[in-house]
């Protein structure tokens, strides 16, 4: 019955009434559909064809129909959804590194990032717990990492510099050679400001020689002081030993200076000091002059060769000492005539 339905279907147009997603084997399993309820159907019946259409051809067998049968899709058994994950950013790191810029980075430690992706410590500087800090055994100084022990600069502490010629050893300045005083190294064996030691200063004149105060070579201390006793009048040839006023103390020994002459204990000049004229002791009552003693003449007159003259009327001594006229002639008013 239903391959007959099928072929009115088809000789009437191909269409087949019915549901659009009946299948062919839905229609055979129905028991419900007899051939006698197929013929009694309420479906219209087709118009009948006009008598000048052409013949109808033999309608195909069932057989004939190059029909698909298709076959019953397996059952899948249901499973459960797996809920959509979102892949992590770069790598998973371990505990205690973070992802930056595309790797692991422990910002404890690292000092491209400390602290922080991309927190660079300055040069020199490490990073500790996530700071920039100076390694151990460094302090920062003056923007660096350096040593307090041994750094001249900055020796036990930042503001603590070392004088020149002075090491840092141990956090501590020391000089190579003598000892620090008032911030400078000195060589307590000859510094005459720290003879000895720190603060103990020579007397003016004196030297530090072996960490004492002595006096130079050549000198020696009289009463507190440095002197020559070769050429000091004061101490000559020995402290205390004065010369006499105007004498000089030449090799050790007293003397009057060139020119003058020891008379008594006084240097004196015999070619002009009337007590001693030409030489010690000896009294001119006039005027000495080059060692010679010139008696005092009245007034108006001039001592010329050993005795007084008129220089205004003497023929010998006229108008000066030994200017003799001669012959007749006469001096008046100092001019020959």
């Amino acid at each position: 019955m239903i391959a007959l339905f099928l072929l009115e279907a088809c000789a009437e147009g191909g269409e087949v009434y019915g549901p659009s997603d009946a299948s062919l084997d839905d229609l055979v399993a129905d028991d419900a559909l007899t051939t006698d309820d197929a013929l009694t159907t309420d479906k219209p019946a087709p118009d009948a064809p006009d008598a000048d259409d052409a013949p109808t051809p033999d309608a195909p067998s069932l057989d004939a129909l190059d029909v698909p049968v298709t076959p019953d899709a397996p059952v899948t058994p249901d499973v459960p959804a797996v809920p959509d994950v979102e892949a992590p950013d770069g790598p998973v790191c371990p505990a205690g590194f973070s992802v930056c810029s595309g790797r692991c980075t422990a910002l404890a430690s690292d000092p491209a990032s400390c602290g922080r992706c991309g927190n660079a410590c300055p040069a020199g500087l490490a990073c500790v717990g996530g700071s920039c800090a100076c390694p151990a055994g460094l302090t920062a100084c003056g923007g660096a990492c350096v040593d307090t022990r041994v750094s001249p600069i900055y020796c036990g502490r930042c503001d603590n510099a070392c004088p020149t010629g002075a090491a840092c050893v141990m956090g501590a300045c020391q000089c190579s050679v003598g000892m620090l005083c008032a911030g400078a190294c000195v060589d307590l064996r000859s510094n005459r400001a720290n003879c000895g030691g720190c603060g103990l200063a020579c007397p003016a004149g004196e030297q530090c020689a072996s960490s004492a105060c002595a006096c130079g070579a050549g000198q020696t201390r009289c009463g507190g002081t440095c002197v020559s006793t070769a050429s000091d009048a004061a101490n000559c040839g020995g402290c205390g030993r004065a010369c006499a006023t105007g004498q000089t103390c030449t090799a050790g020994v007293c003397g009057c200076r060139a020119g003058s002459t020891t008379c008594g204990t006084a240097c004196v000049n015999t070619q002009s000091d009337p007590m001693n004229c030409g030489g010690c002791s000896r009294y001119c009552g006039g005027t000495c002059s080059g060692g010679t003693c010139i008696p005092a003449c009245p007034p108006g007159e001039t001592y010329c060769s050993g005795a007084c003259a008129n220089l205004s009327t003497s023929a010998y001594h006229c108008g000066r000492c030994g200017n003799a006229c001669g012959g007749s002639r006469i001096c008046r008013g100092s001019v020959c005539m």
